[in-house]
Order: C-alpha cells, then structure tokens, then sequence
C-alpha cells in the first residue's frame, strides 16, 4: 500500500489475477478439483474413523441422576416442553397461560 492506495502491479497480484481469471473460465474443472478431494476425505473418515459416541456419562451431576432415573424400561426417554407459570397466570414474558373456559358441547379435543 503506498498512501492509502493499493498497488497492483506486483508479480504476486498478476499470478492472483491470473489464476482468477483462469479459474473463472474452467468453473466447473475448479469445482470438481475441490468436490473431489472433500468426497474423498469424507469417505476416509467414514472408512477409517470411529463412531461418534453422545452416551456420556457424569457421575455425581443432577443430569446423570436424572439420565438414570429415565433409563429403566418403565421410563422410556421423552422429551417435552415445561412451562413455569407466574401466580397471577402469566408466563415469564407477561403471556397469559390461564386455562380457558371449557365451551358447552366440546369435550377439548380429546378422540
């Protein structure tokens, strides 16, 4: 940079500028030059590595009590949404979460 302007007559910016150029015109032999190598590795990784294991396990932490609390056949793993409610029947962000008045005639969903 020479006064806060670029200077692009260096080799290095002719052979950046040529290899643009050139990759510009052959896209699709440049994308192929880099689908290959990363199907390759990919494929490696699968061939060689080891599987991914998320069973971890952390004795003495309340998540581990609960994990093997849940692990019994009796409890099946679940998941679900739990929503704290205010006193006033309002959640965390001022939504009203009263239950609504049953209408006459509707059993609420249930079939």
């Amino acid at each position: 940079m020479r006064d806060g302007r670029v200077v692009r007559d260096g080799r290095a910016a002719r052979a950046v500028a040529a290899l643009g150029r050139m990759s510009a015109r052959h896209r699709s032999l440049v994308i192929t030059a880099w689908v290959l190598p990363v199907l390759a590795l990919v494929t490696a990784a699968r061939l060689i590595g080891t599987p991914t294991d998320d069973d971890v396990s952390l004795p003495g932490t309340d998540a581990q009590l609960v994990r093997d609390l849940t692990a019994s056949p009796e409890t099946p793993p679940t998941s679900g949404t739990v929503i704290v409610v205010t006193g006033d029947g309002r959640d965390r962000r001022g939504r009203d979460r009263r239950p609504l008045p049953a209408r006459p005639g509707h059993d609420g969903g249930a079939r």
